[in-house]
Order: structure tokens, then sequence, then C-alpha cells
């Protein structure tokens, strides 16, 4: 037969035309077949009553967890971290204790800054007494005005270490509240 239809157009035309005409009932037939399975198919579908409750919301997630506001600690003084006032992560307000730092050094400071105060103070003492009596001895010329002007010279001088020994000892008070990082 195959010979045939090889040798004759015609007969090949029209075996030709049956043959597609099979295949195509045969995939239309196969296409109907497959949708009514499709649509056998049932889906579950749940049904719950509606309820108005409180629920906590609950996330989990891997990832890194930042502050929102960080603060970097750094002391006015310098010394040894003596006590700990915080725990790590906790809340703090501000002037809140944080830490301690040896306060030892500082009152050691102090002190020295008020004994050169009190030493410099007895030195204007004596200087305003020898203001004093060389005043009295250039009245009668036993000295020169030049001696009489470097005693108030000095005078002046130990004044000024005076206010500079203060200042020093504010600093030193100032230092020691410093170890109180707040």
């Amino acid at each position: 037969m195959l010979s045939e239809m090889i040798l004759s157009p015609k007969k090949f035309s029209s075996h030709f035309l049956i043959l597609f005409l099979a295949l195509l009932c045969a995939c239309a037939a196969k296409e109907k077949d497959e949708k009514p399975a499709a649509k056998k198919r049932t889906v579950p579908v749940r049904v719950a009553q509606v309820l108005e409750k409180t629920v906590p919301v609950e996330i989990r997630a891997i990832g890194n967890v930042e502050a929102y506001t960080t603060v970097a600690v750094k002391p006015r003084v310098g010394g040894m971290i003596v006590r700990q006032f915080i725990r790590d992560g906790q809340d703090v307000e501000k002037g809140d204790p944080l830490f301690s730092i040896d306060p030892r050094p500082f009152e050691i400071a102090l002190k020295e800054a008020q004994a050169r105060l009190e030493k410099d103070a007895a030195l204007i003492r004596k200087a305003e007494a020898d203001v004093a009596r060389y005043k009295k001895l250039i009245e009668k010329d036993a000295v020169t005005q030049e001696q009489y002007d470097q005693m108030h010279a000095n005078l002046s001088a130990l004044r000024a270490t005076v206010r500079l020994d203060e200042a020093g000892v504010e600093n030193a008070r100032l230092e020691l509240d410093y170890v109180a990082i707040k």
C-alpha cells in the first residue's frame, strides 16, 4: 500500500487526509477525557468562627539587633576602674552612675594643691608685713626705693601665685569629681 501511495499522488493526498483526520479526532477525544478528570478534584475548605481576642505578636527571625541609641563612654580622667554599677545591656537614665575610677591619686593631688595654696598664702602674709616694714623704712631713708619696689613686686607675684594655687585646687577637686562616671 505504501508503494501505491508513493506512485499515485491522488491516493497519497486522500490517504494523508484520512490519516490527519484520524489523528485530530484522537487528540480531541483525549482532551475531552482530561478535562472532566481535572474537574473531579476537590479542595478541602475549612471554616472557623470569627473571634476577637488579644494575641501576642511574635516575630521569629535571624539577624542582628542594634540599639536605637548608643553612647561611647569616655572618662575625663585616667585610672583603674574599681566599681561597675550597671550590667551590660541595661537601660540607664541621664545622671545614673556607671563606673567608679580609683579616687586615691586624685585625692592626693587635691591635698598637694591645698598644701601649695597654704604655703603661698603664708608667704603672702610675710610679704605684706615686709612691704609695711619697708614703707616705714623708706620714709626714714633707711632703705632705697629700689628695695621697697622689690618687696612690693614680690607681694604682687605671690598674690598671682596664690590665684594660680586656688585654680589648681579647683582643678584637683574637679578631677576628683570625674572619678564617678555618670
